[in-house]
């Protein structure tokens, strides 16, 4: 008997181990590169959205569980893809190239992952280049795109893309200098790839950059360039038209800025983000030549169309057209809507009371970002002139501590420049606004005889020496 039941003990657990190995053989969800080259051929061929959108689904969580890795990652392509020609999902396709630009493998040597890869990168970047503070993790991805080497199997216009938004997101942290690098590689590489389109839009951004340089001369040079070009795309001719007016408008040629703007209209923009620039140009033509109404009512259209665009008014854009608006009340000396537009400039980069023109952003919300810096410091003179007209010791305080606040924008500014000129010229800025705040700091101190000013001014000085060494 006990022999009977030692036999019947191990058949059970024999027969046991044999299910168990054929577990482990064939796991559930087991998918046979036969089935994957199956259901991938499958799902590329699907004509129906609907239906191709299931397959893909299944397809891509199959192959990652399986660890197919190439025929994953471009399923996720072709998903994005599929999002946002097909089923206008902007979203969800940009979270399908998020998802796999995030993604890090052991082993980086399949030829098909590494290519997606690379495609996702540059599409995250495009995709987080309009987010407020996102500017360094655009240049993250683009550089991670530069160091794949499998970049180089990619179509030339990848490449073209990314040096450009490392131009667009360098120029937004206020290197000037490296976004040029940048912004000829990618005119060279367009160029070179025989793509004038796109070599166009490259002249307007290095145009831009140089007459935010002070270099007018070399700015127009490049516009005409831009304008040499066979250039079918309506906007990107707008974009240089009015890129041309801006440098006139610098350099007082109103009558010819008035020609360039003049052709932008006669393109007939319908682009709510073109429009937007175009008024904004027209604006200023009009501020210039003392036309203050027609100027704010132009800078009024220009944030609505750019609202048409982007449905929230919380990006730096509508904080340029602010700051401009609330330039034109102060040129009035209409200094309270001067501040209020001022306000509101800094409430579309940052966390403040709109109800409460002396709200202030907290510290630990400030980010690199010249939008900020430029309100800041545009609010501070503000307070200053008024209280010059109503002397009231709130105004000034208010004005120190925009000031505050500036240098401590402008030294997470000055931590990613890598070109001495940047720094040079951003120091000349950091020194004139330490004297305009050691001068508020001794107003105070004449008003009030509290030593806290004058701590205050010497702190002010010594932030000014601290940048030098940065």
């Amino acid at each position: 008997m006990l022999r009977y039941f030692a036999v019947f003990f191990l058949g059970v657990l024999l027969s046991s181990c044999n299910i168990n190995k054929k577990k482990e053989q064939k796991p559930s969800g087991y998918l046979s590169l036969a089935n994957a080259d199956s259901l991938f051929t499958d799902f590329e061929k699907e004509s129906d959205s609907t239906i191709k959108l299931k397959k893909g689904l299944v397809l891509d969580s199959l192959l990652f569980k399986n660890k197919v890795l190439g025929k994953w990652a471009i399923t996720k392509i072709q998903l994005a893809d599929l999002f946002y020609d097909k089923l206008n999902n902007e979203k969800e396709s940009a979270n399908q190239f998020k998802i796999l630009a995030e993604t890090t493998v052991e082993d980086a040597g399949d030829s098909l992952f590494n290519v997606s890869l690379c495609k996702a990168y540059v599409m995250h970047a495009y995709n987080l280049r309009n987010i407020n503070s996102q500017y360094f993790t655009v240049i993250q991805y683009c550089q991670k795109y530069l160091l794949n080497l499998y970049h180089r199997y990619i179509d030339k216009g990848y490449l073209g893309a990314v040096y450009k938004y490392l131009g667009s997101s360098l120029t937004r942290i206020g290197d000037r200098k490296s976004a040029m690098t940048y912004m000829f590689l990618a005119y060279n590489t367009n160029v070179e790839a025989k793509d004038f389109e796109s070599a166009a839009g490259n002249c307007t951004d290095i145009a831009i950059n140089f007459k935010e340089s002070g270099n007018l001369d070399s700015a127009l040079h490049y516009i005409e360039k831009g304008l040499s070009f066979k250039v079918d795309y309506k906007d990107r001719k707008a974009a240089l038209y009015i890129t041309q007016a801006d440098c006139l408008l610098a350099l007082s040629r109103y009558e010819e800025a008035k020609k360039s703007i003049d052709d932008v209209y006669r393109i007939k923009i319908t682009n709510p983000e073109i429009l937007s620039s175009i008024y904004v140009s027209d604006a200023r033509l009009n501020l210039r030549t003392g036309h203050l109404p027609a100027a704010l009512q132009l800078y009024e259209k220009a944030a609505h169309e750019k609202y048409k665009a982007d449905s929230t008014y919380r990006l730096r854009e509508y904080g340029k057209i602010f700051i401009e608006s609330g330039d034109c009340f102060l040129k009035e000396n209409n200094l309270y809507s001067a501040i209020h537009y001022y306000h509101k400039a800094l409430w579309t980069v940052t966390r403040v009371d709109t109800s409460d023109v002396f709200s202030l952003p907290a510290r630990d919300q400030l980010y690199p970002e010249n939008t900020i810096l430029e309100a800041l410091d545009a609010k501070a003179g503000a307070f200053q002139l008024l209280y010059q007209q109503k002397p009231d010791a709130k105004y000034l305080t208010t004005a120190i501590q925009c000031y505050t606040l500036s240098f401590e924008v402008e030294k997470k500014l000055m931590q990613y420049f890598s070109y001495d000129e940047s720094k040079l010229l951003m120091l000349n800025e950091s020194r004139q606004r330490s004297q305009k705040a050691i001068n508020l700091c001794y107003q105070l101190y004449q008003l009030t005889k509290d030593n806290q000013w004058a701590q205050k001014a010497f702190e002010f000085a010594e932030k000014n020496k601290a940048f030098v060494l940065l």
